[in-house]
Parts: C-alpha cells; sequence; structure tokens
C-alpha cells in the first residue's frame, strides 16, 4: 500500500519528469509482489506449481524490464512500458488457451469486487466535472457541460451494470481470464472520459470542442461499448440470453461508430457531451 501512494504520486508525470521515479517504484512493487508469490508457492499445492512458475517467472522478466527504463530517455521509456502492458496481456490469453491449466476460478466475490473497482473509476467522471467546475467562472455553457458529463458517467454507470456487472463469467480458465482482462479497457476508458471532461468544462464556451479533446471523450465512449462484446461473450447468461445479448452486441458496435463520427463532427463541447449521453440512452432502450 505504501509502494501503491507513492506510484501515485509519480502517475501524473509519469511520461515526463516523473518518470524515473514512477519505474523505481514500480520495479519496487513488482520485487514485492514476486517475493509474495514465491512464499505462497513454497507452500502450494503440487498442482499449482506450473502455473505459479510461470507467473514468477513473467514477474521476474518485469522487474528486468522495468529496472532497464529507469536509465532511458522518457521518448524511450514510454515506448518500452506499452511494448511491456502488450506482452502482459498477450501473456495472460496464451496462459489461458493451455490446456490444464489451473488457479483461477470464477467466485460472486471476485465478480462483485470489478464491479466495485469499476464503481471506482467511475469517480474519476464525478472529479473531472467537479474539478473543472471549481477552476472556472460558471457559466450556462460550463455548468451545462458539467452536469451532462455526469449523465454520461450515469450512462457509463448503466451500460455495465446492466449488461455485465454481477453477472459471473463461464466457469472456465479462458472465459475468466478474457473477463478479467476485458475490465482493462473499460477501466481506461472510463478514466480517460473524466480527463476529458476537465477539458471540455474548462474551454465550455468556446464553439467547437478542442479536436485532441473531442476525439479522447468519443474514443473513450467507443472503446467502452467494444469492451463490452468479448465481457458479455465470456459471461455464463451468454447462452441462456443469447435473444438479448446477439443484438445487444450490434448495438454497441453501432453506437461505438456514431462516438466516433461525433468526435470527427467536434461540435460545441455542451453539444458534444449531450450526443454522446444519447448514444448510450438509445442503446439502453433498444
Amino acid at each position: 500500500m505504501l509502494l501503491l501512494a507513492l506510484l501515485a504520486v509519480f502517475t501524473a508525470d509519469a511520461t515526463g519528469d516523473g518518470g524515473t521515479g514512477f519505474a523505481i517504484v514500480y520495479t519496487l512493487l513488482f520485487v514485492v509482489i514476486a517475493w509474495l508469490w514465491y512464499a505462497v508457492r513454497r507452500q502450494d499445492s503440487e498442482e499449482y506449481m506450473q502455473v505459479t512458475g510461470r507467473y514468477l517467472t513473467g514477474m521476474i522478466v518485469s522487474i528486468v524490464v522495468m529496472t532497464g527504463t529507469i536509465f532511458i530517455s522518457p521518448e524511450a521509456r514510454v515506448v518500452v512500458w506499452g511494448v511491456f502492458v502488450a506482452g502482459w496481456v498477450i501473456g495472460s490469453l496464451l496462459q489461458a488457451r493451455m490446456e490444464g491449466a489451473s488457479g483461477v476460478a470464477p467466485t460472486e466475490s471476485m465478480v462483485e469486487r470489478f464491479g466495485l473497482f469499476t464503481i471506482i473509476v467511475l469517480g474519476e467522471v464525478v472529479v473531472g466535472v467537479v474539478n473543472g467546475l471549481s477552476e472556472i467562472e460558471r457559466t450556462a455553457e460550463s455548468v451545462a457541460t458539467g452536469l451532462l458529463g455526469l449523465v454520461l458517467g450515469f450512462g457509463f454507470w448503466w451500460t455495465y451494470f446492466d449488461y455485465v456487472g454481477r453477472r459471473m463469467p463461464k466457469d472456465n480458465r479462458r472465459s475468466t481470464i478474457y473477463w478479467m482482462l476485458g475490465h482493462f479497457p473499460v477501466a481506461a476508458a472510463i478514466a480517460s472520459s473524466g480527463a476529458a471532461l476537465l477539458s471540455l468544462v474548462e474551454h465550455a464556451d468556446e464553439t467547437r470542442a478542442d479536436a485532441a479533446t473531442a476525439w479522447l471523450l468519443a474514443g473513450s465512449v467507443a472503446l467502452l461499448l467494444l469492451s463490452l462484446i468479448p465481457l458479455i461473450r465470456a459471461l455464463e447468461d451468454y447462452q441462456r440470453l443469447q435473444s438479448l445479448y446477439r443484438p445487444l452486441s450490434i448495438s454497441l458496435m453501432v453506437g461505438a461508430g456514431a462516438a466516433l463520427l461525433v468526435g470527427w463532427w467536434r461540435p460545441a463541447p455542451w453539444i458534444l457531451v449531450l450526443v454522446l449521453a444519447t448514444v448510450h440512452s438509445v442503446i439502453w432502450f433498444f
């Protein structure tokens, strides 16, 4: 917990001057996690030795990679981090495809915790709106943009919990891993939306939304909608509710396309947020 708190301090400027500190703390965090896994493995059941052995190998490689990023330039560091994250995701997917692998089983407790994590990340939308309104002179446009931003956050909330939240993934390793990994882009989309809403509220009086901010928010909405599709397919309920989930998946893809069109259109901030919230509403009514 101490390392995670310190890591959060360096995260804000991880792509700049804080990158070295971020890499150092991240490396130390992985050392602690690897040691904890090794301590468990020393007294674990024989059936899990193969799984924990592969995981520990991945942790050791990660420690070496992250240690190396301490000494390189910020530009190169970000590229290595991107490859590092992609490697973990691909490695997890390959692990899920291996026959006879064990060690991960879906439980109601796990589902509840992933739902709680999603709720916590949704707080970033509220924080983005509140921070934006706190730092500027309040106008009709800024207040409207902020309140509509909260409605968009509510859209994230009902979209996730109506279709995925509190539903068990299928009781096999592959589906469980896909379900777990599928939450990463969902969390990333929600968090980046909070950052985009902060910028939109601060520039609410402009006639057109900033291009980068518009694409960030619209792209985040599209990413969230598309990320729900593999999550849905990994659910235990998918087979039982195919008549619902199949057309819903199509509507999610259409909604993602509509969100990207809104980002390309780039209207005034309050209109941008309103239309994106409407996209969520249309899918929900469907």
